[in-house]
This record gives structure tokens, sequence and C-alpha cells, in this order.
């Protein structure tokens, strides 16, 4: 039955499927994800969380897919491709903040603010707020989202790794799959952006 639920809808498009499945037709949903598995390995392959394996990232990905044709609008002038793409980035974000939220709790030996602020870039592991008390620790989170929504893609993307898994500009670069000199200035344009948004936002 499955198997005829996908040959059935080979020849229709995102936006037929997305219309069917609003309108009910929930066989419809697993034939449309399947059409983006390779995207979410794609997507998924880039972070690690400790306590999430492929099969919890797969869940979390449908359930990113199913609220994605939910808030789907074509006249925005993107496909549904590359919206469920940004959706499902967005959440691996916040789930790597959180996760890295909950590690520095018990990182009693990580850096203070000041000392980030001082030397992002030049830090191997930059780990800093869990001195500072609950409320300043979601205050400064906060900021920290609304700082990536000013950054690019890829720049989000290095941010990301650098600060939230920690990683170093030669791991950076073997996950994205570039040359360092492209980390590195990613890095630096961050570390400008950063300094910029802190001075505006204190």
């Amino acid at each position: 039955m499955l198997d005829e639920t996908y040959r059935s809808t080979e020849k229709e498009t995102d936006f037929q499927l997305i219309c069917q499945i609003k309108l009910g037709a929930e066989h419809k949903f697993e034939p449309l994800f399947e059409r983006y598995r390779p995207m979410v390995y794609c997507v998924i392959r880039k972070y690690y969380l400790k306590l999430w394996d492929t099969e919890d990232f797969l869940q979390e990905a449908r359930a990113v897919c199913f609220r994605a044709l939910n808030n789907y609008r074509p006249d925005k002038g993107i496909t549904f491709g590359q919206y469920f793409k940004t959706s499902l980035s967005n959440c691996i974000f916040s789930l790597i903040r959180k996760e890295s939220a909950a590690k520095r709790l018990s990182d009693v030996n990580s850096h203070s603010l000041e000392c980030y602020e001082e030397t992002y870039g030049e830090c191997e592991r930059p780990a800093f707020y869990c001195e500072l008390l609950a409320d300043d620790r979601l205050i400064l989170q906060e900021k920290l989202n609304a700082f990536e929504l000013k950054l690019s893609e890829f720049e989000r993307s290095t941010f990301v790794l650098l600060y939230y898994q920690m990683k170093t500009p030669e791991e950076i670069m073997l996950v994205l799959d570039c040359d360092i000199k492209k980390v590195s200035g990613a890095i630096s344009r961050c570390k400008s952006k950063l300094g910029l948004f802190f001075k505006e936002n204190r």
C-alpha cells in the first residue's frame, strides 16, 4: 500500500502534495518527506549532538517538515525545499544551543564573558558564560539569538560550530567542506560583527 502511495505521488508537485495533506490526506506526508530525506541527512551530518542519534533527528525532521508545510507560503518566492531546509537548520541550531547551555552549567572552568569578548577567535575552546547568574545567561542568550540573525548562512553555521559546539577552525573546515581561508574569514567577520553588536546593545 505504501509503495503504491509513493508511485502515485511521483508526478505530483510539492505544492500539490502540501495542499492535499492540509485537506486531510495524511498518507501523502511520507512521500513528501522522502523527497527531502537526502537533504535531511546532509543537514544533520554537519552537526553533532551527544544526546541525539539519527532516528531522533529523523523524528525531529518529520515534525519540522510537518510544521513547515503548514506555514509554507509559495508567494514568498522560495521553494518548499528551501523553506524546509531553513526551518530544519533553525531547529538544529536551537537544539545545539540547549545542549551547549546545559553543558556550560556543569563546566566550572569555562571562560567569563569578558574573557570571550577579549579573545574571541583566539581561544581554542570558547565557552564563556557558565559563571554568569541564571538571569544574565538568559539575557546573553537572547542577545546571541538576535546576533545570529545578522549573519549570513555560512557565518551562522561557522558561529554555531565554533561557539556552541566548540570546534576548531580546522574541524569547521571539514564539517562545512570548505577551505580554511573561508572559515578564517567567516570567524573574522563574526568577531567584528559581534564586537559591534555588543557595543550597540549594551
